[in-house]
């Protein structure tokens, strides 16, 4: 079946149209998801008997990280104006520490 012009440059336009589209769903959920990772994460921490920000700091680090980096990271989200701690204070830890 033979196409006119008219027809040809509609259906040319559409497909250009549906394949822009698709790169676009891709680049933008593959944005989203780096976003996503990049959101800071938390866990709740209860300071037991001998604790101190220095163990608790340690027991998040991950390989490479600098663990005074993550006693400051400690200290500012929980606004500690010290490494003093009490013994069933809630800590939040961030999880992401950079």
């Amino acid at each position: 079946m033979k196409l006119n012009k008219k027809k040809f440059i509609k259906r040319m336009i559409e497909m250009t149209l549906t394949i822009a589209l698709i790169i676009t769903a891709f680049a933008l959920s593959g944005d989203l998801t780096t976003k996503a990772e990049q959101l800071p994460t938390y866990d709740l921490y209860i300071v037991r008997a001998g604790d101190t920000l220095w163990d608790i700091a340690s027991s998040y680090r991950k390989e490479g990280q600098d663990v005074r980096q993550i006693v400051y990271n400690i200290k500012i989200q929980n606004e500690l104006n010290s490494s003093s701690i009490q013994v069933g204070q809630k800590l939040v830890v961030p999880l992401n520490n950079y």
